[in-house]
């Protein structure tokens, strides 16, 4: 670059003006003042990134969300020199657009668990504005951006296709009505599938049980035992049962308990674990399909990393593959001896 002086009679300005300019310049760090060489333009550095934020959906100690793998995923990917502040939208959209607008000031990037993956507005807003943010577990619904899931379909998939190869035909599934949830698409398709290819009908074992806020409150166990009731009747009983997510599965082991129902004898159940597996009361005569918590916050804070450094890359859909853990009777041997009243309480299915 030319001198100070050199610049100030070019430009006509006062000699001390320009002078401040260039201390002010290289206390931003835009140049460099080299004694001999002069002033020149700095080497372009990467993005600087001090914090992330994660804003949660609903924060629960029972149910261990945010869990501690989640977090730890997250931050063993980000370093020691980046924080990671947590935020709780509690469900609602409109809190969440608000909580997005803060953090979008206070961090240098977002990870986000969708409240609503049909009110994108709060998303859309911050996508304009090159805001990073990775969604988390389900897609927004008309939004294009980078996120992180289970692979919700193949999981599903393969677990039906194996109880199909095991010589079960009569297999009943429980969904939590969440129809634009795409996780819950996801493992509904999954399940369909499964069965379509198989020459199986799926719509006959299928049934929607509706949300509700309090998901292991009385009104979902009625539902779930009158479901188990109603596919576990006639000449085509269900010898197997497939649960959308852990409300439903706690509610259906329990109602089976209740019911007489033998398992996995009688009726081998499967379902999502994202709960204590206590919470399952009988854990050891249940399969569960677990989400690999620690792989997804880690894939996440890569994927913000990588969009923070190049914001014109193309965007990014990440599936973590789930966990299938089997049946295992050596579970009940080292649980304690009051696990069972433990979890009646901690659980809420003393109904």
């Amino acid at each position: 670059m030319p001198s100070g002086d050199a610049l100030a009679d070019s430009l006509g300005v006062n000699r001390n003006s320009v002078h401040r300019a260039l201390e002010e310049l290289q206390r931003r760090g835009l140049v460099v003042r080299r004694q001999g060489s002069g002033t020149v333009v700095a080497e372009a550095k990467g993005k600087q990134v001090s914090r992330v934020a994660l804003l949660v959906d609903g924060y629960s100690a029972i149910h261990n969300f945010p869990s501690g793998d989640l977090l730890r995923g997250i931050q063993d990917r980000l370093g020691e020199e980046i924080n990671l502040i947590i935020a709780d939208s509690r469900h609602d959209p409109t809190l969440e657009a608000q909580q997005l607008a803060r953090l979008s000031m206070e961090a240098d990037g977002i990870l986000l668990y969708p409240s609503s993956p049909k009110e994108t507005l709060g998303i859309a807003t911050l996508l304009k504005k090159k805001v990073p943010v990775v969604a988390l577990d389900r897609l927004p619904t008309g939004v294009e951006m980078d996120a992180v899931t289970t692979e919700n379909y193949g999981a599903i998939h393969k677990v039906v296709a194996g109880l199909i190869e095991q010589g079960h035909v009569h297999i009943g599934f429980l969904a939590t009505y969440k129809p634009s949830f795409s996780s819950v698409q996801e493992r509904v398709r999954g399940y369909q599938d499964a069965m379509a290819e198989a020459g199986l009908d799926a719509e006959e074992f299928f049934r929607w049980i509706p949300e509700d806020e309090r998901p292991d409150s009385k009104v979902t166990f009625q539902i779930v035992r009158d479901s188990i009731v109603s596919l576990r009747s006639g000449s085509r009983p269900i010898t197997a049962l497939v649960c959308l997510e852990d409300s439903l599965g706690c509610a259906a082991v329990l109602a089976c308990s209740r019911l007489g129902i033998v398992l996995p004898t009688e009726l081998e159940i499967t379902t999502f674990n994202d709960w204590h597996p206590n919470s399952l009361l009988q854990p050891w005569n249940v399969r569960r399909i677990t989400q690999q918590k620690y792989e997804i916050g880690r894939a996440a804070a890569d994927l913000l990393l990588k969009r923070l450094h190049n914001p014109s890359r193309p965007y990014e859909v990440v599936r973590v593959e789930a966990e299938l853990v089997p049946f295992d009777a050596d579970f009940r041997e080292i649980a304690s001896p009051s696990i069972s009243e433990l979890i009646v309480a901690n659980e809420g299915q003393n109904l």
